[in-house]
């Protein structure tokens, strides 16, 4: 067979390969798109989320009263977040654009929000009857709080790093000097509070070990 026989399979297999570079070119530049509006609304969450919890611990500053510290919690929640319904609706946006990308991601960001609502719908008032059994509900709360904060920290950096390297290294030199802001004694990071348990750790650990007494020396060995 000659050459020229071959020409329209060549022809037809060029088209294909145009075709396809074409689609793949413009899914990345859409990938690139929503992953950079995903980025710029969850990073406002982010940092509205650390701005309440930052709020939250100042107030217990205020006052020893637990049922004090539960009004000031409800009232941060007004205060300190966004109650625009179109910025639940970006993050929604976001949550579903991601979601064709990056699967796994949706679902733990769909996890994140989930958590975020009902914790600043839910009231401990219940709970302020009884200060030891408050505190216990709170630092749960709290707990499932800097957990999901921190799950939106991983999600982000992830979506950085996919995004742009650049961009990578910026947001982690500002979540990193978010962390160094934060006053002695406040537990804003989930950091925090794995460094503080490990702190505690180690710190019973050596009462521990100067409880217990050594071997004894008999005068007569001496």
């Amino acid at each position: 067979m000659d050459l020229k026989d071959f020409l329209p399979l060549i022809g037809i297999a060029i088209g294909w390969f145009l075709a396809e570079g074409s689609a793949y070119g413009k899914r990345a530049i859409e990938r690139k798109k929503a992953v950079g509006k995903a980025i710029a609304v969850l990073y406002f969450l982010f940092l509205e989320m650390v701005q309440l919890k930052t709020a939250q611990e100042k107030f217990k500053n205020l006052s020893s009263d637990v049922k004090e510290w539960e009004r000031l919690r409800q009232r941060s929640f007004e205060k300190y977040t966004t109650q625009e319904s179109a910025f639940v609706e970006r993050l929604n946006a976001a949550a579903d654009s991601l979601g064709e990308y990056y699967p796994i991601e949706a679902y733990k960001l769909r996890e994140v929000l989930n958590k975020y609502q009902f914790v600043k719908a839910k009231k401990l008032d219940v709970f302020t009857a009884d200060a030891g059994l408050y505190l216990a509900t709170l630092s749960t709360y709290e707990l499932g709080y800097l957990a999901h904060q921190y799950q939106l920290e991983l999600i982000i950096r992830f979506l950085a790093f996919r995004q742009s390297k650049v961009l990578w290294m910026r947001i982690r030199y500002n979540f990193w000097l978010l962390r160094r802001r934060v006053s002695s004694g406040d537990m804003v990071f989930l950091q925090q509070a794995k460094k503080s348990k490990r702190k505690t750790a180690a710190k019973v650990a050596a009462e521990e070990q100067e409880s217990t007494p050594g071997p004894k020396t008999d005068a007569s060995d001496a």
